[in-house]
């Protein structure tokens, strides 16, 4: 190095603010570090209270949702129940009447009357079907 920048730096150093100015840049330094540091905090603080404020929420959401998913399960569970009760039923039968249609012949003429009605009644139902 030449030998006025070294000169320069010894005029510097020797002189009576020299320290001042460095002392007063190194507490405007912890300033700095401090504010910053602070600001910081603030922001992480807020971000905190976010996220915990969201998971308050999702555990809510999380606990009715666990708890319709157990009711639907219950209620799959009764309706399955309710269907192999009535898989083990015994099997029922249906007995359909059967109608006879030859004519019965009947001595006395009020008999015979009432047979030639129904007859009558039974071909106008079955002309009605078609």
């Amino acid at each position: 190095m030449p030998q006025f920048i070294l000169d320069l730096i010894k005029k510097i150093i020797s002189s009576k603010y020299f320290y001042y100015i460095l002392a007063s840049i190194g507490v405007l330094l912890l300033i700095w570090i401090l504010y910053s540091t602070i600001t910081s905090k603030a922001k992480l603080e807020e971000k905190y209270n976010m996220v915990s404020q969201q998971l308050e929420q999702c555990t809510k959401i999380n606990a009715t949702l666990i708890a319709q998913i157990s009711e639907s399960q219950k209620q799959y569970q009764d309706k399955v129940n309710e269907l192999m009760k009535q898989a083990n039923k015994p099997v029922q039968y249906i007995q359909i009447p059967t109608v006879i249609e030859k004519p019965i012949y009947i001595t006395t003429e009020d008999c015979q009357k009432m047979c030639s009605m129904i007859d009558t009644f039974s071909n106008m139902q079955k002309e009605a079907k078609q």
